[in-house]
């Protein structure tokens, strides 16, 4: 028989977050904007010219939070969907808290977030984002959510380098 450490107490079912998305308000970006971990931060300022609470607002009514339902007024996550124009593609940029990006739930937060992204790679064949060559755990993150590497290249305002990824669906799955 291994030996094993006690457990100290019973955990408690109320501790793990209970994932919640919607369509994300004013309230959700001014909340967001100033606790975005520091990575999402200086993505934005290497992509955009604006602040980073400009860059959030910008075409509100096609971004998501995500929050714990505990705290549906503080979101912990911000996802952003925009279709390619004429193509059947679509961009997808998400940024996390860093009270998310620190926390243990993060890997709970990407199977939340997977199914969602399965929904829109129904509607839009292949997904495709970009991270900041500086943004390791972003990188970790996308590959969680079935994104593939396929190109790095100069890219925003600074031509910084950045991570270029795909996320198709499975042949199988479109109908």
């Amino acid at each position: 028989m291994a030996l094993s450490r006690p457990r100290l107490a019973t955990p408690d079912p109320h501790a793990y977050p209970t994932w919640e998305s919607r369509v994300a308000t004013e309230a959700d970006v001014r909340w967001l904007a100033p606790r975005l971990a520091v990575a999402a931060l200086d993505e934005i300022e290497a992509m955009s010219k604006f602040q980073p609470i400009s860059a959030l607002l910008m075409d509100l009514p096609a971004k998501l939070v995500v929050s714990d339902n505990r705290r549906p007024t503080q979101p912990d996550a911000i996802l952003y969907i925009h279709p390619d124009d004429g193509q059947p593609t679509a961009g997808f940029w998400c940024a996390v808290t860093e009270r998310l990006a620190q926390s243990e739930w993060v890997w709970s937060f990407t199977s939340y977030v997977t199914p969602i992204l399965d929904h829109f790679n129904s509607l839009h064949p292949t997904l495709h984002t970009l991270v900041d060559a500086r943004n390791g755990g972003q990188m970790e993150l996308v590959e969680r959510l079935g994104f593939k590497h396929f190109i790095s290249a100069p890219f925003g305002r600074r031509e910084m380098p950045f991570h270029f990824y795909k996320r198709n669906v499975a042949p199988c799955a479109i109908q």
